[in-house]
Formats: C-alpha cells, sequence, structure tokens
C-alpha cells in the first residue's frame, strides 16, 4: 500500500496529468488492498488518505474523471 501511495502521491504533487490513468489505477489498487489491511502500521488509514487526497488534489477533475470511471 504504500508504495501505491507513493506513487500516486508523485503524480498529483507534479500534476502529471499524462500519467493520470497510472494515478486513478494505483488508487483503485489501493481501494482493493484497503479491505484486507488490519494494521496500518502507523500510516493513515485508508479512509483518512482518501480525505487527505480530496483535500489536496480535490481540483484535478481530469485525475477524478478517471478513478470515477472503473477503467
Amino acid at each position: 500500500s504504500a508504495v501505491y501511495r507513493a506513487l500516486l502521491d508523485a503524480i498529483l504533487q507534479k500534476a502529471r496529468s499524462k500519467a493520470y490513468n497510472h494515478a486513478a489505477r494505483y488508487l483503485r489498487k489501493l481501494d482493493e488492498l484497503a479491505t484486507s489491511i488490519k494494521d496500518w502500521c502507523g500510516l493513515p488509514d485508508h479512509a483518512a488518505y482518501m480525505d487527505q487526497l480530496k483535500q489536496v488534489h480535490g481540483r484535478k477533475s481530469a485525475f477524478w474523471s478517471k478513478y470515477n470511471a472503473q477503467g
């Protein structure tokens, strides 16, 4: 989970719109992994991470539309 978060964060922080397809795929993978993680080892849980993503990157509509497309 930490690796996917790092990849996703890097893409969104640099606003690399050409990589938003990858970022959306990473976030969907994180959604999937979150259901099986019991101990987050000090990391924010998935719900808290999603809240933080929406606060910081909520205006990146191109990314969110790719994520919501579930493609």
